[in-house]
């Protein structure tokens, strides 16, 4: 097995460049930063929904984010 298999970055994940309707809600519950990992709990950070349809019920795909990583992830153009 071929471990040094070069992966891309999460910011240039293919869900996570579809999500839409970005907003800012407060973590009640813990959540995970989509790209960092960090521990998302009792702050503001925001919120992506991406809705997967098909032959059934739609489903839905919340993406999280720290507001700085979310600004920057922004800023560089969502690569």
């Amino acid at each position: 097995m071929y471990t040094d298999a070069m992966q891309p970055p999460r910011s240039e994940d293919w869900g996570l460049n579809r999500a839409k309707d970005w907003k800012l809600v407060f973590a009640w519950f813990p959540k995970e930063c989509f790209l960092t990992g960090k521990r998302l709990w009792l702050t503001n950070c925001y919120q992506g929904l991406r809705i997967i349809t098909g032959p059934g019920d739609p489903v839905e795909e919340y993406y999280y984010m720290d507001k700085t990583e979310f600004i920057i992830w922004n800023l560089k153009g969502r690569k």
